[in-house]
């Protein structure tokens, strides 16, 4: 398929409730999903603010009784997934509520799978695919402006014994309702606003560029880069209406990714993740450029496109202004900056397995190619 084909297949099965305070409504929304529901957290941010009790009592006055599972990490493994799943089944659950950032809607929803057909989670990882299956609702409620794991059918988790991001991916995963309450990112560290706000916008560009892009994918690939480039800043800064349009951007970044879903960038990003314990946003966001300054030469006609449609006169101005934007942010250009001594042979080598975002990048790289990049930003 041609990037930006007319022709395409779309299937956006979430109802999305998206304004200040929705969070409040949760018992309203989701009390025809059953009467006991596991709710799933990470580690800290939902007990530390009270979130756990409050979703527990918001559910408990439309009759549902939650468990709470919240053992979830960043880039949550195999085994927690497993553990989510029996006391899934424990309890006996008729619905999930993924209440966290990406990580936890992510092992939500492979959660849900699994307690529904049951099996391991090595049974549904991608080559295979998860649709047309029957699982239990999941309800995902973010709490970061990054991911867009409310809308997506992907289910990214990391096989900790072989090092390498795994995914399951089906649109029997995606979330049944996803509730986006901007109030709930007023505590989210600046740092954090910036390493998920970078994630959106990288998965926006990732999807324009992508081989399986399409006009609709386009359509919401677009508005998502302009949001996230007017906002991003301020949004880093506390602002609170530019964060509301951070937590869109990142929902329409989503919404195309599911149509098209990563590149290069990811492929090049989840090395330095599993490996080097890189955050998955700033991971992305370091090579986001120079995988830009890789691709775009190669691809003019398109990027020429975009950048009419950002206002830029060329695609150097349009990676100038991400540059500068990291700057803004507190993101760097260069990972030495961090500590981190990686090698770019081994990183370059990490990233041509990714073969499903490496095959669907506009550019295929060779080894030699990977490595130029990884010595930039390395």
């Amino acid at each position: 398929m041609q990037p930006g084909s007319v022709s395409f297949k779309f299937y956006q099965p979430t109802q999305i409730v998206f304004g200040e305070g929705v969070f409040n409504e949760l018992g309203d929304y989701v009390a025809g999903f059953g009467r006991r529901c596991l709710l799933v957290t990470g580690r800290h941010f939902a007990l530390k603010y009270g979130y756990v009790d409050k979703v527990k009592d918001m559910l408990g006055r439309h009759g549902i009784d939650a468990a709470h599972f919240g053992l979830v990490e960043p880039n949550p493994s195999y085994e927690t997934v497993k553990k989510g799943v029996k006391v899934a089944c424990n309890f006996d659950i008729d619905f999930v509520v993924a209440f966290g950032g990406g990580s936890v809607i992510d092992a939500g929803k492979a959660i849900a799978l699994l307690a529904t057909l049951g099996g391991d989670v090595e049974d549904y990882l991608y080559p295979k695919t998860v649709d047309g299956y029957e699982i239990m609702p999941v309800v995902a409620v973010p709490t970061t402006c990054g991911t867009g794991s409310e809308v997506t059918k992907y289910s990214l988790l990391t096989d900790v014994k072989a090092g390498k991001k795994r995914v399951i991916a089906g649109s029997s995963i995606i979330p049944r309702l996803s509730v986006l309450d901007p109030d709930l990112l007023e505590t989210l560290p600046s740092e954090m606003v910036a390493y998920t706000g970078f994630d959106a916008l990288s998965h926006a560009l990732e999807s324009y560029f992508s081989c399986s892009s399409t006009l609709i994918s386009d359509m919401f690939a677009v508005e998502s880069i302009k949001t996230a480039l007017r906002s991003l800043e301020n949004a880093y800064r506390g602002d609170r209406r530019a964060k509301a349009r951070m937590l869109y951007a990142s929902m329409l970044a989503g919404m195309a990714i599911n149509i098209t879903g990563t590149i290069l960038v990811h492929a090049l990003g989840y090395p330095l993740t599993t490996k080097y314990g890189v955050h998955h946003g700033l991971a992305n966001a370091v090579f986001l450029a120079e995988v830009l300054k890789y691709i775009l030469p190669t691809v003019k006609g398109r990027a020429e496109e975009l950048c009419s449609e950002l206002g830029f006169s060329n695609w150097r101005e349009l990676v100038e202004r991400i540059v500068i934007l990291q700057d803004k942010v507190g993101v760097p250009s260069r990972l030495s900056s961090l500590g981190i001594k990686a090698f770019p042979e081994e990183i370059a080598r990490e990233a041509l397995s990714y073969s499903r975002n490496i095959e669907n990048s506009p550019v295929k790289p060779g080894l030699e190619e990977l490595v130029e990049i990884c010595r930039r930003v390395l």
